[in-house]
């Protein structure tokens, strides 16, 4: 593993920071950033320290609002290697183990567990350098029993009763690989393709909200983040396409979906190679839904 590396700005890693005075934590959004600025998001933790503040701004290279605090605003990074070391003893054994037979080149600590504000019932939320064959190895543990299912009203609770969840069938819940338990530790698994962070440079024009039914098929491995998938129109939408729109997510709610139809309502955007792409983390939502009815031919 690499000890020594410390991560740059990118999606999950949770720092301290002083804004206008006031200390507060925040967690890092994406991996590109306005120049001079942080995409973030207060995090807030009930009997933690601090209140966050952030300004609400809106980021061309994006084409969205976005929470942001200045780079010069950072205290310290509350996610490195070292903070595995920081777990209590029996979470860090088993996290431990894990982390070993995953194979991961880097992994630390995000998450209320990272800032020190951990519940008895808190997930350890994982950093992890994505390698290939990590998907095999989740499965293999996952045959092996050593992954298995959480308490089934937890798990529901997070996987799409509430806002903003996915409202999968019981198999689906069931067999989540990057949100589950590991000989009984609760985790949520974060698995990033980049370690630094870079200037966003790029410009994504808003064409506009979609809210409609696609069908989605990953592309790429589905449990990074941003997971991908190519969502295919179930007829021409209100917007006028009847081509295929790329699906981007950071959200770990998202991962892991099966191929099938799905409710997806999101901010539309068109990127500089022309490729249209629709994102649900701001106020959308990804829901399964039933296959549409075919035209009768007859």
């Amino acid at each position: 593993m690499l000890e020594a590396s410390t991560p740059g700005y990118v999606d999950g890693v949770v720092f301290e920071a002083t804004v206008a005075g006031i200390p507060g934590y925040y967690m890092v959004r994406g991996y590109r950033h306005p120049p001079g600025r942080l995409l973030v998001e207060p995090y807030r933790v009930s009997g933690c320290r601090g209140r966050p503040v952030a300004v609400r701004e809106y980021v061309h290279c994006l084409g969205v609002y976005a929470y942001t605090v200045p780079r010069k605003s950072v205290v310290r990074i509350l996610s490195g290697p070292k903070s595995l070391s920081t777990l209590p003893l029996r979470v860090r054994r088993v996290i431990g183990d894990f982390v070993d037979r995953l194979g991961l080149e880097w992994a630390g600590v995000t998450g209320s567990y990272a800032v020190g504000c951990e519940r008895q019932d808190s997930d350890v939320d994982i950093l992890g350098l994505y390698r290939k064959g990590i998907l095999k190895a989740l499965r293999d543990l996952y045959e092996d029993g050593l992954i298995h299912q959480c308490k089934m009203g937890d798990v529901m609770a997070k996987r799409g009763r509430g806002p903003g969840g996915v409202a999968l069938d019981h198999e689906r819940i069931e067999r989540s690989l990057t949100d589950s338990c590991y000989r009984g530790i609760p985790y949520t698994l974060r698995l990033l393709t980049v370690l630094q962070d870079a200037e966003c440079t790029d410009t994504l024009t808003p064409l506009g909200v979609f809210d409609g039914i696609l069908y989605l098929e990953p592309v790429g491995e589905p449990i990074t983040v941003p997971t991908r998938y190519m969502g295919i129109p179930a007829s021409t939408t209100p917007m006028g396409w009847a081509g295929e729109i790329i699906v981007e997510t950071w959200r770990t709610r998202y991962q892991e979906l099966p191929p099938g139809y799905y409710r997806v309502r999101g901010l539309v955007r068109l990127d500089s190679h022309g490729h249209t792409i629709l994102s649900p983390d701001h106020g959308g939502v990804i829901e399964w839904a039933q296959p549409p009815l075919l035209d009768n031919p007859n």
